[in-house]
């Protein structure tokens, strides 16, 4: 059984991973709804035909169910209602064990406490109360202060609505005597209700003679009151945004702003030494099971058991917990629960997660304290911003969203991973103790709908699931969820929800949109810029993107920036109109962006979904910006990717220059009046069209390299002269002459120390486009007796007997060719040593704010690339990458000038020259 135990253990410690279909996930909730719509359903092929590749659906062997369920790409099994649903069950149990050392980042968020009332010392990771050193009458523990359920929220059995009975055991142990009846601490149970109220529920006060000199439980049982002082528990937090504007939004309108929640107090009275190792809470019914090895087993079996029972259903990707945990005591049962999943199934757990209406719980992030404790495989927040009350233009509950979506970016932020995000997609009333209807959230618009998924997707989301396709009644057959599809009754008759859906948002998921954004990450830029609706809002996140609005009367918008985690010169904004109360709330964005990078001028700006008029080159030269004006429909999101032509493709309409090592990847058009001058290696990976009257003109060291077949394509064969480097010769390239003729000569003229050109080669092969001039060397530093070597091709036919020339090239011009400088020399005559050595030397200062200086020295001619990443090996500034002579260089770095914002800490500069690589280290001290 020991082995059993630690392999056990190892196997929940352990996290791996799951392999998972590659597409972007956009899913429906089929199962909440009446009896009959739970657990079977009655329009699947009206789900189906909604476009989504994932369902929420209970899931049974029974083969109608089965069958139905197997046409989904990906499924959830919500099997809340079955008793015999280890997986649902487990989850739904309450333990947490609080170490004692535990203690609380913030005075009223969870945690052990630290203050005025509190004695002892932590000890070898335990807390300690000594005499002659400690203060009798002071607590030795005091919090940790959080949210407790009073009810399970089981469907099923004896749990529904079921008080729940705790158990807490204070794990201590005392010096000394253990026969006597002195007195040495009081242990109780405590309750402090959001307002500020508090209750002893139960306390005991533990003599010496009940105590030992190894570590022991000693326990107490409790369940939660009803209410504390009028406070019904666990309340919710205060009305909504309702009642609330911006500024309040901002902190609290509560008059007690202190912890609230349970307490596990130690009072420590003295007369022995006292030391607590944990203190650990459970349920007596589930929850018990995870404090006991063996009982852990038992769990393990079930689980594992239960999840094999599904084994051949290849589309089960998660099974669902308890649904919406709201208490720290469910966390640790999620973590263990999906850790056995991990280890025996190809499935994982997941669940709805509320953040609540400002993204705090217990006094601090929400959704980051489940993160952090329960290390779920994938998060799957919902966020319900229309209610009723609320203005036409939602302007608060929208802002609510992109509050708790922005917390995990935030200085003291959390990694939330590719969540999913579940958005509103019905009317919803809760039932009172009359069976009356209580309206909660308000029967979304379609285009409302769209502004909360596009508001998600602009921070991150990676996936959408939408909440609820059915409609169902309450008692008095009044709708209590009007959803996607109206009720059985109805014959599920589509809403306009439901188109909207099928006919906008799934084709944009499943196609480029969808495609595009598995790619791409949400870091934490945005702007949201709003006015005309309460507060205004105008938060500017974004260095190289300002956003304002035309309309006169109320705009609401939001711009998210993502970023390729490899190709890191592609931007891409997700901008969102939040205006969407109906569908004639277009409004106007005015946008302004301006170089993220400072190497290009040329960038292709457009619309990854159309080829409409904002489909663009547009001119960022390093000072110049480009504003424009774009047209938004009520609600409406649009991806925007803005890259550099030269790297990219598309029409170069402003003069370029390559200045660093790149590759051409798509197609490029030189259009009129526009000049790329190639001063660095350029690789041609795609074709250049260059239309009539441009050239393409190399300078010192730029060189040019073709791979994929990719070619020059020059609307006039006359200015298609190009010429490059091979190995430090001058390299000529051209079209291949279309022409009727078969018979052509290419006759190559040079020029160089020499007033006049000279023929120095023929070619008679008619599909020639190349020609290294072997005869002259290329000079890549400044040396004396350098000149120029100036270049053209005439073209000659055979129309009949005699060669005819038809056409002639542009001049193309190397500027530093043949001559060797003489030897160096230093002041007294003696000459200069050139390095016999590769090195790179510790910048300097180190550390430095904002600037450092890089010495390195090259004992021959090379390639050199001196790039600056973060300690997890991203890219964040390219200093050097060109072809250098031998010689000692430095280069400057500024940690100001950086396409992105950088903190302080470590990063590396690495060196590369030919085969020479090194790296190291140095440091950023803001």
């Amino acid at each position: 059984m020991k082995r059993q135990t630690l392999i056990l253990l190892i196997l929940i410690i352990s996290s791996l991973s799951i392999a998972q279909t590659n597409e972007f996930p956009i899913g429906v909730y089929i199962s909440s709804g009446d009896t009959a719509t739970r657990f079977s359903n009655g329009d699947y092929p009206g789900i189906k035909n909604l476009g989504v590749n994932l369902v929420l659906q209970y899931a049974s062997n029974n083969p109608s169910n089965y069958d139905s369920l197997s046409s989904f790409d990906k499924l959830i099994a919500l099997n809340a209602d079955d008793s015999l649903d280890f997986i649902h069950h487990y989850t739904a149990g309450y333990y947490k064990k609080w170490q004692d050392d535990e203690t609380a980042e913030e005075a009223n968020t969870p945690g052990f406490k630290s203050n005025s009332s509190t004695t002892g010392y932590y000890s070898s990771n335990y807390k300690v109360a000594e005499l002659d050193i400690s203060t009798p009458g002071k607590y030795l523990l005091l919090g940790p202060d959080y949210d407790q359920d009073r009810l399970y929220r089981l469907l099923y059995g004896w749990y529904y609505k079921r008080l729940i009975q705790y158990k807490v055991n204070f794990n201590m142990k005392i010096d000394g005597n253990t026969t006597q009846a002195d007195d040495v601490c009081i242990i109780s149970v405590k309750y402090t209700s959001r307002e500020g109220n508090d209750t002893t529920i139960v306390s005991d006060t533990l003599q010496a003679d009940v105590m030992y000199n190894q570590f022991t439980n000693h326990s107490l049982v409790y369940s939660l009151p009803k209410s504390i002082a009028g406070t019904k528990l666990p309340r919710n937090q205060t009305a909504e945004f309702s009642v609330r504007n911006d500024a309040e939004f901002a902190g609290t309108t509560e008059s007690y702003t202190g912890p609230y929640g349970v307490q596990f107090n130690i009072k420590w009275l003295g007369n022995r030494n006292l030391y607590v190792d944990f203190v650990e809470v459970y349920d007596i019914s589930i929850g018990k099971l995870f404090s006991n090895p063996i009982d852990l087993q038992t769990l393990y079996n079930r689980c594992s058991t239960y999840a094999s029972n599904y084994s051949n259903w290849s589309n089960l990707k998660y099974w669902y917990s308890l649904d919406e945990p709201h208490s720290i005591d469910n966390y640790e049962p999620y973590r263990i629960v999906d850790s056995i999943l991990n280890t025996t199934s190809n499935t994982r757990l997941i669940t709805a997660f509320y953040p609540e209406w400002n993204g705090l719980r217990n006094n601090e992030n929400a959704m980051g304290d489940f993160v952090r404790r329960a290390k779920p495989y994938k998060t799957m927040p919902y966020y319900y911003p229309y209610w009723p009350g609320a203005d036409k233009y939602n302007h608060n509950g929208l802002y609510g969203q992109k509050v708790v979506l922005q917390a995990p970016y935030l200085s003291s932020g959390y990694d939330v991973g590719d969540y999913w995000f579940i958005a509103q997609a019905m009317g919803f009333w809760d039932v009172d103790e009359n069976d009356d209807l209580v309206p909660v959230r308000r029967r979304v618009k379609p285009a409302e709908m769209n502004a909360s998924v596009m508001l998600a997707l602009a921070h991150g989301a990676k996936g959408i699931i939408f909440w609820n396709y059915y409609s169902y009644y309450n008692s008095n057959n009044r709708y209590r969820c009007y959803g996607i599809v109206k009720a059985r009754d109805s014959l599920y008759a589509k809403t306009d929800l439901y188109y909207k859906i099928k006919d906008n948002i799934a084709p944009r998921l499943t196609g480029t949109l969808g495609n595009t954004l598995k790619k791409i990450k949400y870091e934490g830029d945005y702007a949201h810029n709003r006015y005309g609706l309460g507060s205004a809002i105008s938060d500017d996140y974004l260095p190289y993107l300002d956003i304002s609005s035309t309309a006169t009367d109320s705009a609401n918008f939001h711009a998210g920036l993502l970023m390729d985690s490899v190709i890191t010169d592609k931007r891409y904004y997700m901008i969102v109109n939040l205006v969407a109360f109906d569908s004639s709330m277009t409004r106007d964005l005015i946008l302004e962006l301006k170089n993220p990078l400072n190497k290009y001028c040329n960038y292709n700006f457009n619309n990854i979904e159309s080829s409409y008029s904002d489909n663009k080159t547009v001119n960022l030269n390093g000072t110049s910006s480009f504003i424009d004006t774009i047209t938004f429909s009520a609600g409406d999101g649009h991806l925007y990717e803005l890259k550099p032509v030269l790297k990219y493709g598309g029409n170069l309409v402003y003069d370029d220059t390559v200045k660093t090592a790149i590759s051409l990847n798509d197609e490029i058009t030189i259009k009129p009046n526009a000049d790329l001058v190639v001063e660095a290696l350029y690789n041609i990976a795609s074709d250049i069209y260059v239309e009539d009257g441009r050239t393409i003109k190399t300078q010192h060291p730029g060189g040019i390299t073709f791979s994929n077949e990719a070619k020059f394509n020059f609307e006039d064969w006359s200015d298609c002269l190009v010429v490059s480097q091979n190995s430090g010769h001058p390299k000529l390239h051209w079209n291949e002459y279309v022409g009727e003729s078969q018979e052509i000569r290419y006759e190559i003229y040079r020029k160089k120390n020499t007033s006049s050109f000279e023929l120095i080669h023929t070619i008679s092969d008619k599909s020639a486009t190349e020609y290294i001039d072997n005869g002259v060397q290329i000079i890549f530093s400044q040396q004396a007796n350098m000149t120029t070597a100036e270049y053209y091709i005439k073209l000659y036919e055979l129309p009949s007997k005699n060669w005819v020339q038809t056409d002639q090239t542009n001049i193309a011009i190397v500027n530093q060719v043949q001559g060797i400088a003489p030897d160096k020399k230093g002041a007294e005559g003696n000459e200069i040593i050139k390095p016999h050595t590769f090195a790179l030397e510790q910048n300097h200062p180190n550390p430095f704010n904002p600037t450092t200086i890089i010495n390195y020295q090259i004992p021959e001619l090379s390639h050199v690339t001196i790039k600056v990443y973060d300690i997890l090996g991203k890219e964040i500034a390219e200093l050097v990458n060109t072809i250098k002579d031998a010689g000692f260089y430095s280069v400057n770095f500024d940690a100001t000038s950086v396409s992105r914002r950088i903190s302080s800490g470590t990063y590396i500069y690495r060196m590369e020259a030919g085969k020479y690589v090194e790296s190291k280290k140095m440091i950023i001290l803001k």
